[in-house]
């Protein structure tokens, strides 16, 4: 069980691209030159599974050995790109979390806006707080309570 990427967006109502708040990956098994189109493909196929979620749900879709599960709470959707053995429950609840801590986030007003598109958004530690998510579901250390729904 796997969790290959993480990333929170902001999807806009009116069809445009939704835009990337944050963006968390290990593409560490993945060759060194494989790694940058790796990476794209990620953005590519987050955003087109981010854009085609409608508000208030959630959606899995299979991508070749990848499950692309995504959740669109309000605007701001977080998708997760996990391996076919991972549990979709558990895989649901931590992108809940996620969406959750990010909302908070953004509630406190703690957003520094850029000018290009490639990170629009930036909040503070919250990339951080992303990759340790990766690392600790990577690792199953991450708690146990997930995974023993």
């Amino acid at each position: 069980m796997k969790i290959t990427a993480l990333l929170v967006l902001k999807c806009n109502p009116e069809g445009s691209d939704p835009t990337i708040l944050a963006n968390a990956s290990d593409v560490t098994r993945f060759g060194y030159f494989q790694r940058p189109s790796v990476r794209e493909f990620i953005v590519f196929v987050g955003r087109t599974v981010g854009k085609r979620t409608p508000p208030g749900q959630r959606q899995s879709v299979q991508h070749e050995e990848y499950k692309v599960h995504s959740y669109n709470r309000n605007g701001l959707c977080t998708v997760g790109f996990m391996d076919d053995h991972y549990p979709v429950r558990s895989a649901f609840s931590l992108l809940n979390k996620v969406n959750c801590c990010i909302g908070n986030h953004i509630l406190l007003g703690r957003v520094l806006l850029a000018l290009n598109d490639k990170l629009c958004v930036q909040m503070f530690g919250l990339c951080s707080t992303l990759k340790d998510f990766v690392l600790r579901c990577a690792n199953m250390t991450y708690n146990n309570s997930i995974f023993n729904i």
